[in-house]
C-alpha cells in the first residue's frame, strides 16, 4: 500500500528586505487516490467524502468543481500538459480533524500507465478563501537532495509581506523515494525566500480517540494560529511593510470554499429575480464550476453576456447593498466578465426586476449610503472638495486615456470614423457655434477643466476667456498649456466658485459641471448665469441628463457613481433643467440638442485606452482595485448612455 502517514517538519527563512525564520512539527497523509474508498472503508476513524475522526473531501482540492480529486487532477495538468495522461497518483496533504482544516499547501505526484513521473501540483490556499494550482513538469535539478524542479511565475497571492512579482522555484523529489519539498520566491537570480518541507513515513494505522490523536489534531489546529502568530511579529515586532491583497486573477484562481447559509439565500433572491430577464439572455458561472443560464433571446435581441463569480459572498453583497455592492464587489475582484458594457445594459433594461422586492434587506445600507451622501452637498466648501476628490487625482492620470486637448466631456463623432481627438474638436466648435463667440467677446466658462475650450476660443475666435475651476491641479496643468499656446493674455484661469463672480459677460459656456451643482442649487445655478450675462447674452450648457420618469427614486437615494466617483453630483433630466430655468430666470430657452449616443463612444475609447495604460496608472501609485472602479466606471456610464437611460444635451439660453 502506498499511503502512509508523514511525520515532517516545516521550515520558512526569508532573506528580503529582512532576515526572519522559524520551524515547526507537522503531520500530514500521504494518499494514493485510487486507494482512497478502500482506506475509506477499512482505516478505522478515517472518512472519505464524510466526517470521521479524519476524512479526506474532493471539496477541499484544486477547486470546488464537481468531480474527483483524481477528475480534477487530471484536468488540470491536461490543460497544462494536453500530451500527458495522468493514470495514479499520490496526495500529501494535512486532512480534516474532526471536520476542520486549514490547509496553506497540498502536493500531488502524478504518474503515467507505465509509471513514469509526469507532473507535480503543488495546491495552495490562502487564508482569503482562495486557491491556486501550480503544475509543473519534473525537470532534473542540479540542487542537492532534490532530484526535481521547476520555476513558474508567481501569480497568487499568498503571502501579505510579499508582492506578487517573482517565480516560484520548486525543488522536489519522487515521493516513492523520499517526502521532500522546497519553494523558493526568485527574483531575477536572487532568493527571497524559501519554504522546506521534508519527513519520514510509517505505516497508515487506524484512528483512535488516544493520545496520538489529541497530538495530531493539535498539529492541525495549530497552523492557522502559528500563521497569524507569525504575521504578527512580522508587521507589528519587524515593521515588515504590508501589501494589500491584489485582484485575483480570474483564469487561474478559484474559490476553495462552498456557500454560507447567507450566501445560499441571497443566491436563492438573485436567481429569482434573473428569472424574469428579459431582453437578452445571461451565463452565470459559479465558483464550484457550474453554470446557469437565466433569459432568453427573441427576435432582434443579442444581448448574451457571462459573468464569472469568484466568491459566493457576491450574492450578500447585492442582496443586502443592491446595485452599490454589485459595483463594490466588482471592484474587489469578487466577479468578473468579458463584456462589462452588455453585462451593465441588461440590468439597466431589466432595472425593475433587479430592484429586490425584498428591499428591506438592503434598507440599512441604503440608508448609510443616502445619509452619506447628503453630508457631500455642494455649498461653496463642500462643492470644493467634491470637485477635488475627483479632479485632484492625477493630471497625468487622466491624460493617459483623455484627447490631446485633455476635453474630459462627451465627442461629438461626426463623420462617425472620426478619431477621438476629431470628435472633442468638433465638439468644442460647436459649443463655441452655439455661442455666437465673435472676436472680442468676454467668455465666462464655468468649469473649465484643463482648458482646451478657452484656448481654442482664444486662437480661433480672438475671445477673452474668464476660466473657473476648484481644482488645484486642473488649474496648474490649465496655465502651463495657456502658456504654452501663447494666449495667456486672453485667458485667465481662476481657482474660484461660480457663486463669487461678478461682472458681466458676453456669453457663458459651462460644460458638462451641472452635474457638480446639486439638486438644491440648480435654481441658484440658473440665477448665476442670468445675473452675469450681458443683455442678449447667450448661455451654451452641455449637460448630462437621466431619464425624467427615474427622477423619483433617484432623488432618493444614492448610486454608485455619487458614492464612488463624482460626490456630491446630481444628474438632473431634461424637463427638471428647463423647470428651474422658468421658475428661476427670465432666460429664454432657444434651442437643445441631444448627443447621448456619442458619449457612448467616448467612453468607450475612454476605457480602452485606459485599459491600455494600466501600467502606467499602476506606476503613478494607484491600484489594481482603483483601476478596476474606474473601468466600472467607464462601463455603468456607456451602458447608461447605450440604452437610453441617460443622455447629454446642449443647450442654448438666451438672456
Amino acid at each position: 500500500m502506498l499511503s502512509k502517514e508523514i511525520l515532517g517538519e516545516v521550515f520558512h527563512e526569508r532573506f528580503s528586505p529582512l532576515k526572519h525564520g522559524f520551524r515547526y512539527s507537522a503531520r500530514y497523509l500521504q494518499l494514493a487516490l485510487e486507494e482512497l474508498p478502500e482506506l475509506n472503508k477499512t482505516l478505522s476513524g478515517f472518512g472519505y467524502n464524510r466526517f470521521s475522526l479524519v476524512s479526506v473531501w474532493d471539496k477541499d482540492y484544486l477547486g470546488n468543481e464537481s468531480g474527483s480529486i483524481m477528475e480534477k487532477l487530471q484536468k488540470k495538468v491536461k490543460e497544462k500538459f494536453p500530451d500527458v495522461a495522468v493514470s495514479k497518483a499520490i496526495l500529501v496533504t494535512a486532512p480534516r480533524y474532526l471536520g476542520y482544516v486549514f490547509n496553506p499547501v497540498s502536493f500531488f505526484w502524478c504518474y503515467d500507465s507505465t509509471g513514469r513521473f509526469v507532473a507535480f501540483v503543488a495546491d495552495v490556499n490562502n487564508t482569503y478563501g482562495d486557491g491556486h494550482s501550480y503544475v509543473c513538469s519534473p525537470k532534473v535539478s542540479d540542487k542537492r537532495g532534490f532530484e526535481f524542479t521547476d520555476r513558474q511565475k508567481k501569480t497568487f497571492h499568498v503571502s501579505p509581506f510579499f508582492d506578487r512579482s517573482g517565480d516560484y522555484e520548486f525543488h522536489f523529489e519522487d515521493i516513492i523515494q523520499a517526502f521532500a519539498v522546497r519553494i523558493s520566491i526568485m527574483r531575477g537570480d536572487h532568493r527571497d525566500f524559501v519554504g522546506e518541507t521534508i519527513g519520514v513515513s510509517r505505516p497508515l494505522l487506524s484512528f483512535g480517540l488516544g493520545v496520538s490523536f489529541v497530538k495530531q489534531i493539535g498539529l492541525g489546529v495549530l497552523t492557522m494560529p502559528r500563521i497569524l502568530w507569525q504575521a504578527a511579529r512580522l508587521r507589528y515586532q519587524r515593521r515588515l511593510q504590508v501589501y494589500a491583497r491584489p485582484i485575483p486573477d480570474v483564469r487561474d484562481t478559484h474559490t476553495v470554499r462552498g456557500p454560507t447559509w447567507l450566501e445560499r439565500i441571497c443566491m436563492h433572491i438573485v436567481f429569482q429575480a434573473l428569472s424574469k430577464l428579459q431582453g437578452g439572455r445571461i451565463s452565470f458561472h459559479l465558483p464550484d464550476g457550474s453554470k446557469k443560464v437565466f433569459g432568453s433571446l427573441g427576435e432582434g435581441e443579442t444581448l448574451i453576456p457571462e459573468i464569472y463569480v469568484r466568491h459566493y459572498a457576491f450574492f450578500s453583497r447585492i442582496v443586502l447593498g443592491s446595485e452599490v455592492a454589485a459595483g463594490e464587489s466588482y471592484v474587489e475582484g469578487e466577479w468578473d466578465t468579458p463584456d462589462l458594457v452588455s453585462l451593465l445594459s441588461l440590468f439597466a433594461i431589466n432595472k425593475e426586476q433587479f430592484t429586490f422586492r425584498r428591499k428591506w434587506l438592503s434598507a440599512l445600507y441604503r440608508y448609510f449610503d443616502r445619509f452619506a451622501h447628503l453630508m457631500r452637498g455642494n455649498s461653496k466648501s463642500g462643492s470644493r472638495k467634491n470637485i477635488s476628490a475627483h479632479y485632484d487625482l492625477s493630471n497625468e492620470m487622466f491624460s493617459v486615456f483623455l484627447d490631446e486637448s485633455m476635453t474630459y466631456s462627451c465627442g461629438i463623432f461626426e463623420p462617425e470614423n472620426s478619431s477621438l481627438d476629431d470628435a472633442q474638436q468638433k465638439k468644442l466648435s460647436e459649443i463655441l457655434r452655439l455661442s455666437e463667440a465673435t472676436q472680442g467677446d468676454h467668455i465666462l466658462e464655468i468649469g473649465c477643466g484643463w482648458g482646451g475650450l478657452a484656448i481654442k476660443a482664444a486662437l480661433e475666435y480672438g475671445c477673452k476667456v474668464t476660466c473657473l475651476t476648484l481644482s488645484a491641479q486642473q488649474k496648474e496643468w490649465a496655465e502651463q498649456r495657456v502658456r504654452e499656446a501663447g494666449v495667456d493674455h486672453l485667458v485667465s484661469i481662476r481657482l474660484e466658485d461660480y457663486r463669487d463672480v461678478q461682472g458681466e459677460y458676453d456669453r457663458i459656456i459651462s460644460i458638462e459641471m451641472i452635474e457638480a451643482v446639486g439638486e438644491e442649487y440648480l435654481s441658484e445655478y440658473f440665477r448665476a448665469c442670468e445675473r452675469l450675462l450681458k443683455p442678449g447674452g447667450k448661455a451654451v450648457i452641455q449637460a448630462i441628463t437621466l431619464r425624467d420618469e427615474r427622477m423619483s427614486l433617484y432623488r432618493k437615494g444614492c448610486d454608485w457613481i455619487q458614492k464612488h466617483i463624482f460626490p456630491g453630483c446630481f444628474v438632473p433630466s431634461r424637463e427638471l433643467l428647463m423647470k428651474n430655468v422658468r421658475e428661476n430666470t427670465k432666460l429664454q430657452w432657444i434651442s437643445e440638442r441631444a448627443i447621448g449616443p456619442h458619449y457612448a463612444k467616448t467612453l468607450a475609447i475612454w476605457a480602452e485606452r485606459f485599459n491600455g495604460s494600466r501600467s502606467a496608472i499602476e506606476t503613478l501609485g494607484f491600484t489594481q482595485q482603483f483601476i478596476r472602479k474606474w473601468l466600472y466606471y467607464f462601463g455603468y456610464c456607456e451602458a447608461g448612455f447605450a440604452t437610453g437611460e441617460l443622455n447629454t444635451y446642449q443647450i442654448v439660453l438666451e438672456k
